[in-house]
């Protein structure tokens, strides 16, 4: 064993990004151990004994309230809330510097900045931007943007084992089995809001201004590629390929629009290398490959509303993907709060015409109950949309 270790996590159907990943980052160092936390089931679709780094499942992790966990979240909130947990493990092993790397990220150098630092400091973050967005700018994602996402950005985060760091992992890991959401109404966005409060809660933190470490979409503004080398001075240690298409690369990502190939051929040749590598890496096949954890075990697509009240019930359910007599399955078809699979939200001139006639409701409303009273509704609504706090609905 050596003493670092670099691990991500994905499911099946990213297993080509986990594999250019971890590719890349063997490149460079041949004296870290690399882990795939596979958040999934291992299955037949693919050989985990085959692969070029150790593959862990989720389930064997010792996860508290395993079965909870993989249906109250839906795939990308249950692969960012067991990050702190693993990382945990990796540091009980005896590795003195974890680094974690989300699995859309290709290295270009060696970790040697992030390496170093980590002998000096508890944890080592990187922040979405390091220079303000101009004034006016209408760049996506905003400042503000960054205001309800987090402040640093968790495809990254390295720490070293230390008593600091154990206290934060043991917090963090808290934090992300209970309240892991994507759910922007209530301040949280999945495991990564919590880290803003890390340089405040624990010592020693270290936030890395690196531009060469974690360039992506968000911080294009103060970024520019020359060969391999960020603003004509700093290594590109890695970037981060987020939201981008094999199909389509010219739009860099699907998050954003305002930045492309055509505006910046910096970065074309990073991207089309990106891209060719996860096509050699088994992404066309990949890429269709089920997740375990998305039906009941009649087939059925589990949808956003019976995992957001799961958690209500999930002592008297503690078997929720079963639809058998006495199911969650059971009290949700009941109540008629099956979801259906296809169901889309409206766009463009639909959404237009189902806004119009819900507004004339609300005329009704402010109608009936006066100002005054309608100011008090319309605040109730907006602690009663939130999906978790609707479980009356299940009485």
């Amino acid at each position: 064993m050596n003493k670092t270790a670099v691990f991500t996590i994905a499911s099946k159907n990213y297993l080509a990004y986990a594999r250019t990943l971890l590719q890349s980052v063997r490149e460079f160092h041949s004296d870290i151990d690399l882990y795939l936390l596979l958040v999934d089931e291992k299955g037949d679709d693919f050989d985990p004994r085959q692969e070029a780094f150790t593959v862990v499942a989720v389930k064997d992790i010792g996860l508290p309230e395993f079965k909870a966990m993989t249906f109250k979240y839906d795939v990308v909130e249950f692969n960012t809330a067991v990050k702190p947990f693993f990382m945990g493990n990796l540091i009980g092993k005896g590795y003195r510097k974890v680094i974690y790397l989300d699995p859309d990220i290709m290295l270009f150098n060696p970790l040697a900045p992030i390496l170093d630092l980590l002998d000096e400091n508890s944890i080592v973050l990187t922040p979405h931007i390091t220079r303000p967005i101009p004034h006016g700018d209408q760049f996506r994602p905003s400042e503000r943007s960054h205001l309800i996402s987090g402040t640093y950005n968790l495809g990254f985060i390295a720490v070293s084992a230390c008593d600091a760091t154990r206290e934060f992992v043991s917090w963090w890991s808290i934090r992300c089995a209970e309240s892991c959401y994507n759910e922007p109404e209530t301040g949280i966005f999945v495991d990564q809001k919590w880290i803003n409060h890390v340089p405040g809660l624990f010592p020693d933190v270290c936030v890395l201004r690196h531009p060469g470490c974690n360039m992506a979409y968000w911080n294009l503004h103060e970024r520019v590629l020359d060969g391999m080398t960020v603003n004509g001075e700093y290594p590109l240690v890695f970037y981060h390929f987020s939201g981008v298409s094999v199909d389509d690369l010219t739009a860099l990502s699907k998050h954003q629009v305002e930045y492309n190939l055509v505006g910046r051929p910096d970065l074309a040749a990073i991207f089309e290398l990106y891209r060719d590598r996860l096509l050699a890496n088994g992404h066309g096949q990949a890429r269709g490959w089920r997740y375990a954890y998305a039906c009941y075990d009649n087939g059925e697509k589990i949808g956003p509303f019976a995992r957001r009240l799961y958690a209500q019930v999930a002592e008297r359910y503690p078997e929720p993907f079963t639809t058998g007599p006495g199911s969650y399955y059971r009290l949700l078809k009941e109540k008629r709060m099956l979801e259906a699979a296809k169901f889309t939200i409206p766009a463009g001139t639909e959404a237009v015409s189902t806004a119009n006639k819900v507004n004339v409701l609300f005329r009704i409303a402010k109608g009936l109950l006066g100002v005054d009273k309608y100011i008090g509704f319309i605040k109730y609504l907006n602690y009663i949309s939130v999906l978790r706090r609707q479980g009356f609905l299940l009485k």
